[in-house]
């Protein structure tokens, strides 16, 4: 993904939501958690743009219920199937 530049978080504390993604060809694996270990179920969804909005409802969701004003997302990849996602991402942030 050339040209493409995360912004970089120092520190994570309180009040941030870690929304992490196992990127896999066609399915992903998700986890949302805070600093102090509260947590949602993993749960999977399609690597479809139906798939990344089920993944941003439950971030969401998980913002809200855990009452963070902040979400800092992380995805492991191996290849290029991360790259539909962090343009969904980036388009609707």
């Amino acid at each position: 993904m050339k040209g493409m530049r995360s912004k970089r978080v120092r520190t994570v504390g309180e009040g941030t939501l870690i929304a992490t993604v196992d990127i896999g060809a066609t399915t992903n694996t998700g986890y949302c958690t805070t600093v102090d270990g509260r947590d949602i179920k993993v749960f999977k969804f399609g690597n479809t743009r139906e798939g990344f909005e089920k993944f941003w409802h439950l971030v969401v969701t998980a913002r809200n219920k855990f009452k963070c004003h902040e979400i800092v997302t992380g995805y492991e990849s191996t290849g290029p199937y991360a790259e539909p996602l962090v343009h969904y991402l980036l388009d609707n942030r």
